[in-house]
């Protein structure tokens, strides 16, 4: 399904760049369950900070290169997000994402 993007290449000091490409929209029901929206983050032991994803998407790499940068802004359906981390699987990226409090 085709979906724009708005990705903040250059940080958030530059216009977005907006592309409309195709992505597959991780339905893993499991990612949500660890995430507490009340809070902006989680704690374990020696106070180190976890981030949980919220949502993963899959685009073709030579769609979408070069590949986010790991804690830029990343707009999806109009929601904001940070780019958690982007793993490589064949042509694909799979880009995991946390939503931002406004």
């Amino acid at each position: 399904m085709e979906k724009t993007v708005r990705y903040w290449r250059n940080g958030t000091g530059k216009p977005p760049e907006e592309r409309v490409i195709p992505v597959v929209i991780d339905q893993d029901e499991n990612m949500n369950s660890v995430w507490n929206k009340n809070k902006n983050q989680q704690r374990i032991g020696n106070d180190q900070v976890v981030f949980q994803m919220e949502k993963a998407f899959y685009v073709s790499r030579s769609r979408f290169s070069p590949p986010p940068k790991k804690g830029r802004k990343l707009e999806l359906d109009n929601v904001l997000y940070e780019v958690l981390g982007v793993e490589t699987e064949g042509g694909m990226l799979r880009i995991e994402l946390r939503e931002l409090e406004e």
